[in-house]
């Protein structure tokens, strides 16, 4: 079994059975992941910014920084690793809010919030998700599965 780390503003993909993708400490950071379990196939991306990126300097490792351009990107290369989406479930997790502040500061939410609207314009449902609140996640899925793992600070384990 192989741990594939995925960072923020990262998109990774998973092929082999047994292949494990896991995003670390989300705070109010978004992880998307998907899953084909017919095709074994999984993939997963943590994204830090709702919008456009001009005037922002972004590590050039760093190619799904943002909802609307990298999400595009993770359906994207999903696809063109094999998965269909027929098969496809889609999980949200992350999100946090750790400070009483207006909705206009709220990163979460406005993560969530465009991811959601991405999703759903193109005929897409969330299979699950755990998002929002003052918790700090992780979250996990194994190549090919029909659910992720959540892991909590306190290392309670959700599954959706």
């Amino acid at each position: 079994m192989s741990v594939q780390k995925v960072r923020q503003g990262e998109i990774t993909i998973a092929r082999e059975t047994g292949s494990i993708l896991e995003a670390r400490s989300l705070g109010a950071t978004l992880a998307v992941c998907l899953s084909d379990p017919s095709t074994g196939i999984s993939a997963a991306a943590v994204f830090v910014v709702p919008g456009k990126t001009e005037g922002i300097k972004i590590p050039e490792d760093m190619t799904a920084v943002s909802v609307t351009s990298g999400l595009p990107m993770l359906f994207r290369q999903f696809m063109e690793a094999g998965a269909s989406k027929a098969g496809m479930k889609i999980w949200f997790a992350g999100c946090g809010r750790f400070m009483e502040s207006p909705p206009e500061f709220d990163l979460g939410l406005k993560l969530y919030s465009m991811a959601k609207k991405i999703i759903e314009k193109n005929g897409l449902k969330i299979a699950g998700e755990h998002v929002g609140g003052a918790l700090n996640r992780s979250v996990m899925i194994e190549a090919g599965s029909d659910h992720i793992t959540v892991r909590l600070a306190d290392n309670t384990e959700v599954t959706l």
